[in-house]
């Protein structure tokens, strides 16, 4: 990152949102309480890293912020990652997660939301709805249409001020890679 960032230091939920959403998936599709997003898959992460698919910005109670990526024909899957580094939470509180962003992608009007676990539940594979327990959130499109999609990120609740995140976006294409050894 620093390399092709003129020496910039990375955002700590850059590195975590592209560490998880590049990562090989295990166990149950999607997330899940034994393997969470999966093993991390080193090469896949330096790709996308070396794309910039990705961005950071910040969001206040309310705002909305909207990128447009465009998706080739061909694409065998869409993966999106919004996470931050949340305020600190307190001890004994119903709620731990202090700053609550929502992530969701649209195509034209069909929007897509995160994965999400169900805590009473944990070996049910995972279900779409919108996340207010995690600081990391993803959503992935399998066979995505060609065309123009808008990844949303908004701040749901956010008690004092603005809260930073950031985004990590891969188009899976098909590919055929030899790697040594």
């Amino acid at each position: 990152y620093k390399e092709t960032n003129g020496g910039e230091k990375p955002i700590s939920s850059l590195m975590r949102a592209l560490a998880c959403n590049t990562a090989y998936d295990l166990g149950n599709p999607g997330p899940d309480y034994k393997y969470g997003y999966g093993a991390i898959n080193g090469v896949r992460a330096v790709e996308v890293l070396e794309k910039k698919s990705f961005f950071t910005d910040s969001v206040g109670q309310g705002d909305k912020f909207s990128k447009k990526i465009t998706i080739p024909a061909g694409a065998v899957a869409l993966k999106v990652m919004l996470a931050w580094t949340d305020a600190p939470g307190t001890v004994g509180a119903s709620k731990i997660l202090v700053n609550d962003l929502d992530l969701s992608v649209s195509n034209g009007s069909t929007k897509t939301l995160p994965w999400v676990l169900d805590p009473k539940n944990p070996s049910a594979n995972a279900f779409r709805d919108y996340d207010g327990l995690n600081n990391i959130e993803q959503v992935t499109i399998d066979h995505p249409v060609a065309g123009t999609y808008t990844i949303n990120v908004e701040g749901y609740e956010i008690p004092d001020g603005k809260q930073e995140f950031a985004v990590v976006y891969d188009i899976v294409m098909p590919n055929l890679k030899l790697t040594y050894p």
